[in-house]
């Protein structure tokens, strides 16, 4: 599976005014000592799951587990399609990713 992984913090979508049309976005208490979090869009959604919806979908993240929280709405057309998630760079993460396909 090829995603690109972006470490960003809680007002990232914010600052670029990118929506976030499903769930929620990062919030300043998403650290490393609490559930990992992640925003997946819906073209790696889609690669990873086999469907758009992301939100509450669960993956693997350096050895632990977390969930997807959020979908930002698709705003760049360059990069269309293009497999992306968002990590919260709060904490020293890695940004290791693996599908789980329990829910």
């Amino acid at each position: 599976l090829r995603y690109y992984p972006h470490l960003v913090t809680p007002d990232f979508f914010a600052t670029l005014g990118i929506p976030i049309r499903a769930g929620r976005g990062f919030t300043w208490q998403d650290r490393r000592s609490t559930p990992r979090v992640a925003i997946v869009n819906d073209a790696a959604a889609v690669r990873i799951w086999g469907q758009a919806n992301a939100v509450g979908r669960r993956f693997r993240l350096g050895g632990g587990q977390g969930d997807s929280v959020g979908v930002p709405h698709e705003c760049n057309r360059r990069r269309r399609g293009q497999s992306s998630i968002f990590l919260t760079g709060l904490g020293s993460i890695s940004p290791s990713w693996r599908p789980n396909d329990s829910r």
